[in-house]
């Protein structure tokens, strides 16, 4: 009970909640309570027996007579701090190269850009080499460090008071998205400096919006098509007038309200006659395209007949054809087949001698038996006559 009194908050936080602490951790360090712990700890009670450096000594909170801030604190029961000017200058000094040390670093984040800038000397300025992501050491005193984030960012414009070409108020509101180029950031940041929204984009985007919109006839922004015109014309200008400076933007419109609204009334009511119109044209056009499609429908059937006519019509000149050559071919046979007759028959008259002989046989062959023995006796003097060389007389 006795060294409750000399731990710290009598060994127990009054903000502390043990439900933070993990099971594992009991675990572990139930084994350990009442000790060091485990690991690299360790607890040594020294005495000083000797002082050889009394200022030395102070500065360490070793006084004389064995009458440390230490000891007395754990006597009394309370903390007694060190009054030594030269201990209070020491954690000064201590903490002052601290941060120092510290202001060396520079952490880039991913999606952003350091600029290193001189301050001290004749060349001070912007140096042409960015600090990429990382970590970088750079000396505080003479040089100084401008982190830009070139990631995109969204930015609303809402309610822009505007006006038409016909001269009707509107009210417009739009999304912006803006980012940066890391090799151009060292000209933005030389030309505008960080707050290059409000010094440059916004008021760009109110002026080059109002002068846009005074471009557009009300019922074309009213039906869309002038809203389409007004985001391009604007997105274009504020390209051309970001971009040299390291900037990329992209430019919504999201919505533009008439502020008159009898006015609008007559917009809506022009649009439904616009509309009605529209679908006129569109049914007349389909009617018209219906027509055509049951015209070329007669036409191509039109086309079919005539052509099923014409092969008709040649089928039957090829008939025709056909059977005339057929006749032509068999009158050719017949010519031929009369030729070889009379051919033959020349032959045979030649093979007689004369006509007379040959007709008196074919005489004999159409009498039959009954003139048999007359052609053979005939044929016999002819014989006769040709191989003995003296007449036979019947």
């Amino acid at each position: 009970m006795e060294d409750i009194q000399y731990l710290e908050e009598k060994g127990c936080l009054e903000y502390a909640d043990p439900s933070y602490v993990s099971e594992k951790a009991i675990q572990r360090g139930m084994s350990q309570v009442g000790s060091l712990g485990a690991g690299n700890h360790f607890l040594e009670i020294q005495k000083v027996s000797e002082i050889f450096d009394e200022d030395a000594a102070k500065v360490y909170g070793i006084e004389p007579a064995n009458a440390d801030d230490a000891y007395r604190s754990f006597k009394a029961g309370k903390i007694f701090p060190s009054i030594n000017p030269r201990t209070i200058a020491g954690t000064a000094l201590f903490f002052i190269l601290l941060i120092y040390g510290m202001a060396w670093i520079t952490d880039i984040e991913p999606g952003e850009v350091g600029l290193t800038i001189k301050k001290i000397g004749s060349d001070k300025g912007i140096l042409p080499e960015t600090l990429d992501t990382g970590m970088h050491m750079i000396e505080p005193f003479m040089y100084d460090v401008a982190v830009y984030d070139t990631r995109l960012k969204q930015y609303q414009l809402d309610d822009i008071p505007a006006s038409t070409k016909d001269g009707q108020p509107i009210l417009v509101d739009m999304s912006v998205e803006l980012g940066l180029v890391d090799k151009n950031v060292p000209t933005l940041h030389e030309n505008i400096g960080r707050d290059y929204y409000n010094q440059v984009v916004y008021p760009a985007l109110r002026s080059t919006l109002r002068n846009t919109t005074t471009q557009e006839l009300s019922d074309e922004i009213y039906t869309g098509d002038g809203r389409i015109s007004i985001q391009n014309t604007v997105q274009k200008a504020m390209r051309d007038r970001t971009e040299p400076l390291g900037m990329r933007i992209t430019i919504n419109l999201r919505e533009i309200t008439f502020q008159n609204q009898q006015f609008v009334e007559a917009l809506e009511e022009k649009a439904k006659a616009q509309q009605k119109v529209e679908i006129e044209r569109r049914n007349a056009e389909a009617a018209v395209n219906t027509a055509k499609k049951v015209e070329n429908i007669a036409e191509g059937e039109k086309q079919k007949r005539i052509k099923a006519a014409e092969a008709q019509k040649e089928e039957i000149r090829l008939k025709g054809l056909g059977e005339r050559l057929a006749k032509e071919q068999e009158a050719k046979g017949n010519l031929a087949l009369y030729r070889a007759e009379a051919e033959g028959t020349r032959l045979q008259v030649n093979a007689f001698g004369s006509g007379a002989t040959y007709a008196s046989v074919k005489w004999a062959e159409n009498m039959g038996p009954k003139a048999l023995s007359i052609s053979a006796l005939f044929i016999s003097s002819i014989i006769s006559h040709l191989f003995m060389g003296f007449p036979c007389s019947l």
